[in-house]
């Protein structure tokens, strides 16, 4: 099966004989899959021992990746990089579409998904996850935006992110663009979280290729999907912050005033 090395090299070893023409929304929709496929070597998992394998998709909503998953067989790009793994998606977000809420649906033999609407946080409490292993677990979240600038969003994610950085275990994050979403999110891990990066802040070589802007803004504020990519797996001990416990409310009233210290520090493009 192809290596993974960019979009060029993938597109002609998966499709050979093939003249190549594809449509901008199949390469925006593959890229989800082939950058979890991606981040899964980089990571270094052993997936030749295992059998089964959990993504657990935060921030996922129902015209994105719930989208993607239903309405596609491209996560079967998965299965063909590893054959012998049946792959469990937890698709978790307050953007699922609620009809689908706490159902499971198998999309092929070898994978099958779970929905929750939610945040991370209800989703382990209602569905008594008690236990995580780094070695066939891995969080996701595509573009989810919490160091976007915008500060009520930014205070729903932190008890989610405080949660993944206590279970251990690795978080892969994407982001849309490096001057809001990318920018934000490094300060809020950098000055409040401060976990363990096991994969620096960088390109994503399977980021998607539509490109918006706003309007007059063509060289400061455009948004491709999953642009960039980092992961974070627990925190370096010495420097694990004990007011992140945010059951207390005078530590809630303090993460309030630091993300706002770090949408300050931002300085986002007008």
């Amino acid at each position: 099966y192809p290596q993974l090395e960019n979009w060029h090299q993938y597109l002609r070893e998966r499709f050979p004989d093939e003249e190549l023409s594809f449509e901008p929304a199949m390469i925006d929709a593959i890229s989800y899959p082939l950058t979890l496929v991606w981040v899964i070597k980089q990571l270094e998992y052993k997936m030749e021992e295992l059998t089964d394998f959990n993504v657990y998709m935060i921030g996922a909503t129902d015209k994105a990746e719930q989208r993607v998953m239903v309405n596609s067989n491209y996560y079967q790009e998965c299965s063909n990089y590893f054959p012998n793994v049946k792959f469990h998606f937890y698709l978790v977000g307050p953007e699922i579409d609620p009809k689908t809420h706490q159902t499971r649906e198998e999309m092929s033999d070898s994978i099958d998904c779970y929905f929750f609407r939610g945040e991370f946080g209800e989703f382990v409490r209602e569905e008594a996850k008690t236990s995580f292993d780094a070695s066939r677990d891995l969080i996701l979240g595509y573009n989810t935006g919490y160091g976007s600038g915008y500060l009520p969003l930014m205070e729903r994610w932190m008890p989610d992110l405080v949660l993944i950085a206590n279970l251990k275990i690795p978080a892969v994050f994407t982001c849309a663009n490096d001057w809001g979403d990318l920018k934000g999110e490094v300060l809020v891990l950098e000055n409040i979280l401060k976990p363990k990066f096991v994969v620096k802040p960088r390109d994503n070589p399977f980021r998607a290729i539509s490109t918006l802007h706003e309007p007059g803004k063509k060289e400061t504020t455009w948004s491709c999907s999953s642009s960039f990519i980092y992961c974070f797996q627990g925190y370096f001990e010495e420097k694990r912050d004990k007011t992140l416990d945010l059951s207390k409310k005078h530590n809630q009233r303090r993460m309030k005033q630091r993300l706002k210290d770090v949408v300050k520090l931002m300085q986002v493009p007008v």
